[in-house]
């Protein structure tokens, strides 16, 4: 997704390790305000379920960027 965002979509490098430094501090702080409050059986449910919510949301932008691409591909090759 780091390449997609930066690469392909010719985002600023750092604009994109500054969200994902921002992701990264947001679950931190979940995980240890929240998660481990709670008994560990509820841990184990809610760790799993950040890592299905991550995967989904990392499959959602990367297949949406990726359909973004094959669209400004297609018109260039229309157009050329």
């Amino acid at each position: 997704l780091y390449q997609l965002l930066a690469n392909e979509q010719q985002w600023d490098h750092r604009v994109v390790a500054l969200l994902y430094g921002g992701v990264q501090v947001l679950l931190n702080l979940f995980a240890t305000w929240y998660v481990s409050t709670q008994r560990l059986a509820l841990q184990v449910y809610l760790t799993i379920g950040m890592y299905v919510l991550l995967c989904l949301l990392y499959y959602f932008f990367k297949t949406r960027l990726e359909q973004q691409k094959i669209n400004v591909d297609s018109r260039q090759k229309i157009n050329a």
